[in-house]
């Protein structure tokens, strides 16, 4: 699915309260920087935090993965601005929608949305690293450009989550203006960094229809979409 050329980013996220089921937070302010006019930079698509103001994004389909620098106000969370560095041209990619820093190697896993592949690539060199996951046949049961859009991977390295756009041919419709879709949450985990991932289980989220619009294409088509973009 296509992104627009900025990065709209929640600035100032403050702790409003503490329920029985947990912490409940809200956005006070969301701060919009347009990315620098680089080449092959349109149509950024996942994002990763590195470090620091350090972020890795990816490109859709021109598939490159660049370093984002947003460094912000910490008083306020207001990001100041944003610099692009190119890193690499990750080989056999063909529309990535999302992407997750390896925290226990230093790898990055792109998740492709039409060829319905999470594999495994160096951020230096774009080579495609020993890894891959198997996918389950029944997540590549997706509608055209309603395929893998997210990915995140736990903090300890063990766990991995995707989720398709909108709901596989098999589990229901598309989002509508009255309804939203059926889409599967996917978990899969390992024990370490040398074994490979496998598939833990799915659960059914059901999402919001669409809201806002509608958007029109140049041929006076309405456009609209919902679904997950990221997690």
């Amino acid at each position: 699915m296509r992104r627009s050329a900025a990065l709209a980013l929640a600035a100032a996220c403050a702790l409003s309260g503490f329920a029985g089921e947990g912490f409940r937070w809200r956005i006070d302010e969301v701060n919009e920087i347009m990315r620098p006019d680089v080449a092959e930079s349109a149509n950024l698509g996942g994002i990763a935090w590195v470090s620091n103001d350090t972020y890795i994004a990816v490109t859709d389909w021109n598939s490159v993965i660049w370093e984002l620098t947003l460094p912000h106000n910490p008083k306020t969370g207001r990001i100041l601005s944003c610099e692009l560095k190119r890193l690499c041209s990750p080989v056999m990619a063909v529309d990535v929608e999302a992407l997750a820093l390896d925290p226990l190697n230093g790898s990055v896993w792109l998740a492709d949305e039409r060829a319905a592949t999470i594999r495994q690539y160096s951020c230096i060199s774009g080579r495609a690293l020993a890894g891959n996951v198997d996918i389950p046949a029944s997540l590549k049961n997706f509608r055209q450009d309603s395929g893998f859009e997210s990915l995140s991977i736990s903090a300890d390295g063990l766990s991995m989550w995707t989720c398709t756009e909108e709901a596989l041919k098999s589990d229901g419709s598309r989002a509508t203006r009255k309804v939203g879709t059926d889409v599967r949450l996917t978990q899969f985990r390992r024990k370490s960094a040398r074994n490979a991932w496998k598939m833990s289980g799915q659960w059914v989220y059901h999402t919001d229809p669409i809201a806002g619009g509608p958007w029109y294409s140049s041929k006076k088509r309405d456009v609209s979409r919902s679904g997950i973009s990221e997690l």
